[in-house]
């Protein structure tokens, strides 16, 4: 398993990181309009959590390869503010491939070669198929912290065209700041569903809240509190 994740890392770093460069130089064409950089330079070079909204690519291919135009506004931002690259946690196994037993097992023997894939994109794994056990994910994710990283994280797990307060939230972003001392800095994306010339991108971040004694039912609440605050603000 291990010889598989590390071809998988090789491959990802040497080959799939070339169409990732190629998508990242297409952001750079896009209109985007930010606001509230000071609560992600405020961070300094502490590690957090930056809980965004998940948007939908309108492209299949898009769709397919899982790489969405949001994770590269967002990281684009980031990079040209703060001089930080965010370490984004991508799922790299979404859903059984088949209820037949055997394309299970040859699931399960394709899995590593697909975490150390994303790990070698610079990406953090996790697996969302119901038994994953998510070891190398949890080793990422610690290492990420203690190398005061930032971190970024879709608490829908979902993509969507536009965030609302009804959208069921995933409560793996609190368990993580919890677990870690992570504070969370909350952002909404908005208009970047494609890869083609667009019109104007809207980014809003907002001031960073602690997790300490608060529960994670808590802490989502409170994202989702925070994100939609975001969103009206962008709106008006």
């Amino acid at each position: 398993m291990e010889i598989t994740r590390k071809i998988g890392e090789v491959f990802g770093r040497c080959v799939v990181s070339l169409f990732v460069k190629s998508l990242r130089k297409k952001v750079e064409g896009f209109q985007i309009q930010y606001s509230g950089i000071q609560f992600l330079k405020e961070m300094e070079d502490r590690p957090y959590l930056l809980a965004a909204n998940h948007i939908k690519p309108v492209e299949r291919k898009s769709q397919e390869s899982g790489l969405s135009q949001d994770v590269f506004v967002l990281s684009r931002i980031i990079l040209e503010q703060t001089g930080r690259q965010p370490r984004i946690i991508s799922k790299s196994d979404n859903g059984w491939w088949s209820k037949n037993l055997f394309f299970r097992f040859w699931q399960r023997m394709c899995q590593p070669f697909g975490d150390g894939m994303s790990k070698g994109m610079g990406m953090i794994p996790i697996r969302k198929n119901p038994g994953s056990l998510n070891r190398y994910f949890l080793k990422l994710i610690e290492s990420a912290v203690r190398e005061n990283e930032l971190i970024l994280i879709f608490p829908e797990g979902n993509w969507y065209q536009d965030f609302s307060p009804t959208h069921k939230l995933e409560t793996g972003a609190a368990h993580l700041a919890l677990k870690h001392n992570l504070p969370i800095v909350p952002a909404y994306v908005r208009g970047c569903d494609s890869w083609k010339p667009q019109g104007k991108i809207d980014v809003a971040f907002g001031a960073s809240f602690k997790p300490y004694g608060k529960t994670k039912e808590e802490i989502t609440t409170e994202i989702r509190e925070r994100i939609t605050a975001l969103q009206k603000q962008v709106v008006q």
